[in-house]
């Protein structure tokens, strides 16, 4: 797409009104000059990343449970090049907030239904164009309005790629894979305990630094590990703060995001083998299944975002219907979740086979050849 190289306030008045907050920043109220009509505006830095989001973003667009990308423009803000993202404004909040509303009382299987047919047509139309989001949770699913019935629409393509068969996924985010092994480069070769220790060293030095300061970097991980320059003793250097918080000690960093809050991500993302986008349905059986009892199916026990326990869990495939928040829920919407779940990537239902599975066409009439 070609985005706008001129002010994005010769189009839009930029407003105070904060619509929500990301892990990128603010996302703030405008209103085009000449309509009148309400949007909402992102702001990225722009890097390589933000523009491979943008770019998934907006060819996705145009889709009825996809939130619209309406313009581009590359502006300076506080003197730092970036990417000024107007999208369509959802007024209706997350559906992570329908479900704390609800408390102890689960959506029922209509509901929950009518919800999980449009995440999966969204999910299909972006399989289709060989697109994975690769971050399919509660929070990234906005509604158009408070109403009842509103239209739900999947958002957020910070971690989404292109991707063919011929060419599965690479472990790409640490948002989905927070356990590393050594760079792929060097296959079955680990480090030797020098080699490891001078590396822990620098960033042990770099990690200390900031905590002084009460940042803390929350996503460190080898891909924002730098060496200064090709040598064998090359130094080594933090980078990438998209995820930084600064925090103190009465103020402990909250569970936002999922690169800390993992309940949504495949067991194959878990390890060292490559994915492909089959992974986005793990995370919709996911979110199925807090729709029908009102938590996920894998956490924590102790309150770490990621304990050995539950990534055990996960990679396994070690979840549960327990009674009495499962008594009444169908054998139909139980097998759906089931096939969602399949820690065998090869053995997940695809998206089609989703939408056409009888829990979906039971309480939803509508032809999925529409999308």
């Amino acid at each position: 797409m070609s985005y706008h190289t001129y002010p994005v306030t010769q189009d839009y008045r930029i407003s105070r009104k904060v619509l929500g907050v990301g892990i990128n920043g603010k996302v703030v109220e405008c209103e085009h000059r000449a309509t009148g009509d309400k949007f909402a505006l992102k702001v990225l830095r722009d890097v390589p990343k933000a523009r491979r989001e943008v770019d998934l973003h907006y060819m996705a667009s145009g889709h009825p449970n996809i939130v619209e990308v309406v313009d581009v423009y590359e502006n300076s803000y506080n003197n730092v090049q970036c990417l000024l993202v107007v999208m369509e404004s959802m007024r209706g909040g997350e559906l992570f907030n329908r479900i704390q509303e609800r408390g102890q009382q689960a959506f029922t299987e209509r509901e929950a239904a009518s919800i999980m047919y449009e995440i999966c047509s969204a999910v299909a139309h972006l399989h289709k164009m060989n697109i994975a989001h690769r971050d399919i949770k509660p929070e990234n699913l906005l509604y158009v309005d408070n109403t009842p019935n509103a239209r739900l629409k999947l958002t957020d393509f910070g971690f989404a790629k292109r991707t063919d068969e011929s060419e599965p996924l690479g472990l790409a985010t640490a948002c989905y894979t927070p356990y590393y092994c050594a760079p792929e480069e060097r296959g079955q070769q680990a480090f030797t305990e020098r080699e490891a220790a001078s590396i822990m060293y620098e960033i042990c030095s770099a990690v200390a630094h900031l905590h002084k300061m009460n940042i803390a970097h929350r996503d460190i991980k080898p891909e924002n590990l730098l060496y200064v320059d090709n040598t064998p003793n090359a130094r080594l250097k933090l980078t990438d703060f998209g995820f930084a918080k600064r925090t103190d000690e009465s103020e402990p960093l909250g569970l936002a995001t999922a690169c800390y809050t993992p309940y949504y991500c495949a067991p194959e993302v878990l390890g060292a083998e490559k994915y492909d986008k089959s992974c986005d349905l793990w995370s919709v059986g996911v979110v199925m299944y807090i729709l029908l009892c009102g938590y996920p199916p894998f956490f924590s026990q102790n309150g770490l975002p990621m304990s050995p326990g539950m990534k055990a869990k996960i990679k396994s495939g070690q979840y549960t219907f327990p009674s009495p928040e499962w008594d009444c829920v169908s054998e139909a919407a139980k097998d759906l979740i089931k096939k969602l779940l399949k820690t065998d990537a090869a053995e997940r239902i695809t998206i089609e086979q989703t939408m056409q599975h009888k829990w979906i066409t039971h309480y939803q009439k509508v032809d999925f050849c529409a999308y």
